[in-house]
């Protein structure tokens, strides 16, 4: 475990644990460059880690940083410790996980959470990714329950593509499909059944097959019919019951077959005006979407960054150019490519209120250097200099 008030990288001071799990530690960090800026950063353990786990935090880096929704969480950057731990750096989420809250009787409240839910899983979907993962303690409430609060799905660590006839075994018992299992080929859907084990437990607080013996309960959601929450919990509106029963059949084709379908459904059964997207997310499809303009030019400057990572060029790489010919977007998309591959990249603007033409390079070399900015003029002849 790190202490607070210990820098990485000459960047992120450590502020706190968050948690900790089998591959590593979750910290709130501050970061230096910024005023008033945390983050949450997640650090690979110190020891006996396996290629395997390094290959799974950088594919989950590398999906987290192609998408862009405001019901998943944004990632920033990745690096490496100098003792070699890998970990990124995503936004800080505080709040409460639904595990943590009793939202029992609370319809409108947890009619919020599923449409939320239902909005990434959609987008998530539709990018052909099944996140293998959805469960209480990873869906996260941020913001006031009693007025706008923002619902995000969290841990990204089990994503994969969603190719015809998955058939590894992911995810957790509790909320896990039938099918996964029972080793046949599953696809997104398993996600939603997931998401009803989660309602199930919102509106009831118990679990739908309660079994303290793991092989009995995952038995009883083959053999036994869907339950219903209203067994449990009388008072639960008829629409909500209908939807979560729905999502949990054990066969895959008698389930809603998309998140939008969920929200749907349940917006004309109960009678409650409910959209499958807002404007907000909508535009997510858009920002999204595949880089092609400069797809040659994007092949070409990985290339060249895979040379820089194998020490066959002594230099680096300057792209500039004029403004809207898509600088910002093209190194938008190397930059998660070069941090994967240990290769720094810098981001640095010129332009009238910067002072002076040569303020870029002393951007670069107090990052890279770590010297102040004082020091850093002194030493290339510009400290009397004021700009025009």
């Amino acid at each position: 475990m790190l202490d607070p008030g210990t820098i990485l990288n000459h960047r992120y001071r450590i502020v706190s644990l968050l948690g900790a799990g089998g591959m590593g530690e979750v910290y709130l960090v501050e970061d230096s460059q910024m005023i008033n800026r945390f983050f949450a950063l997640k650090l690979m353990r110190e020891s006996m880690v396996s290629q395997d786990e390094i290959r799974s935090l950088k594919r989950e880096f590398t999906f987290l940083k192609q998408l862009y929704h405001p019901n998943i969480p944004r990632v920033f950057d990745f690096g490496h410790t100098k003792e070699g731990r890998s970990y990124y750096t995503a936004e800080y989420l505080e709040g409460h996980d639904v595990e943590s809250l009793d939202l029992r009787g609370k319809w409108s409240l947890l009619t919020e959470v599923a449409v939320q839910i239902c909005r990434a899983l959609s987008f998530l979907h539709s990018r052909k990714l099944v996140h293998h993962d959805v469960k209480p303690e990873n869906i996260r409430i941020v913001g006031d329950l009693d007025d706008a609060f923002t619902v995000k799905l969290v841990d990204f660590g089990l994503i994969s593509a969603r190719k015809a006839g998955l058939k590894s075994v992911k995810g957790s018992p509790e909320t896990m499909a039938p099918e996964i299992f029972l080793d046949k080929p599953y696809d997104h859907r398993v996600d939603l059944y997931a998401l009803g084990a989660v309602l199930f437990r919102a509106a009831t607080r118990e679990s739908p097959f309660p079994n303290t013996d793991l092989a009995l309960s995952l038995k009883n959601r083959i053999t036994e019919p869907p339950p219903s929450p209203r067994d449990l919990c009388p008072d639960i509106p008829e629409a909500m019951d209908y939807m979560i029963s729905k999502l949990l059949s054990p066969e895959p084709d008698n389930r809603y077959q998309s998140a939008r379908q969920v929200i749907i459904d349940y917006s004309e059964r109960s009678g409650i005006p409910l959209e499958p997207e807002t404007p907000q997310t909508l535009k997510c499809y858009i920002a999204s979407s595949g880089f092609h303009s400069q797809r040659d030019r994007y092949q070409e400057l990985c290339s060249m960054i895979d040379g820089i990572s194998k020490g066959k060029y002594p230099g680096g790489i300057l792209i500039t150019g004029e403004r809207g010919i898509g600088k910002s977007r093209l190194v938008r998309e190397i930059q998660t490519y070069a941090q994967l591959k240990r290769v720094a990249l810098y981001r640095v603007s010129c332009g009238r209120e910067r002072g002076i033409a040569m303020e870029p390079v002393f951007d670069i070399v107090r990052f890279w250097k770590h010297i102040e900015e004082d020091e850093l003029r002194e030493i290339l002849g510009f400290s009397e200099i004021e700009g025009n």
